[in-house]
């Protein structure tokens, strides 16, 4: 009686392993996602420096208030194994925290 109980349930056990879909594996993105992030991310930095960037002619913009009180961006050196967001970035843009944000956001939006 125990062993027809134990076959049985050894038998279901083994129908739900081999009838149950395998595991799906992370999609990874493609070179064409890594381009595009990055075109990306170049262009969204490129919009913000313009918007920020102090325009000619007006009071007060000149050359003693450029930079003033401002640090450069911090290099930030995450090994790009650790963050599936960071494949195939830009290596001069890694060393820009703002270039990463954007970078992950397309990332993000793209699904990875």
């Amino acid at each position: 009686m125990h062993t027809r109980l134990a076959r049985t349930v050894v038998a279901g056990l083994a129908a739900i392993v081999f009838l149950t879909p395998t595991v799906t594996w992370a999609q990874r993105p493609t070179k064409d996602d890594m381009r595009s992030c990055n075109e990306k991310a170049k262009s969204e930095l490129e919009k913000t420096s313009v918007s920020a960037s102090p325009r000619l002619g007006e009071k007060g913009a000149g050359a003693a208030s450029e930079g003033a009180g401002t640090k450069p961006p911090r290099s930030v050196a995450m090994p790009r194994s650790e963050d599936a967001q960071l494949q195939g970035i830009d290596p001069e843009g890694e060393k820009d925290p703002a270039y990463i944000a954007e970078y992950k956001k397309c990332m993000r939006q793209a699904g990875f």
